[in-house]
């Protein structure tokens, strides 16, 4: 199985945080859009944006369990076990991390509707800071903070 560690879970659990309290404070144009935002989760647009990206992300979490599973012994871990870092964890919880980071990036309604990305400060610093956290964790290039988050 694959499992967080608490360090992996308080990161994502804040990060997530940062990322719909930046989002639920952006600020409407001051101009009302002659182009009306669709109705329903179901417009085509957004059903099909949605259908893509589900299969998408469940496509790199498959493929990344596959891969972490071939670094792993043939052992399957204990359930009550305490959790131990592993080659299938970090590589799930990186690949989960890029893909929450990518989905807020992706699905933020600015322009013009709402204030454009580069106006929120607050969830461009966050995105971005985020972004490059992940990059450098997967590269390796942040070792100390691989270390910490186990």
């Amino acid at each position: 199985g694959v499992r967080m560690g608490d360090t992996q879970a308080t990161a994502t659990g804040v990060a997530t945080a940062l990322f719909f309290l930046f989002v639920s404070g952006s600020r409407p144009l001051h101009r009302l859009s002659p182009r009306r935002p669709p109705a329903s989760v179901l417009a085509p647009y957004v059903f099909f944006s949605v259908l893509a990206q589900f299969a998408v992300h469940l496509g790199l979490l498959m493929q990344a369990t596959k891969l972490g599973a071939e670094h792993e012994g043939s052992t399957p871990p204990e359930p009550d076990a305490e959790f131990e870092p592993s080659v299938l964890n970090t590589v799930v919880w990186l690949v989960s991390a890029g893909m929450m980071v990518s989905t807020f990036a992706v699905n933020y309604k600015g322009k013009p509707y709402m204030e454009g990305l580069s106006a929120n400060k607050g969830l461009l610093i966050t995105l971005g800071s985020s972004a490059i956290a992940v990059a450098g964790l997967t590269s390796g290039s942040l070792a100390g903070l691989s270390d910490y988050l186990e």
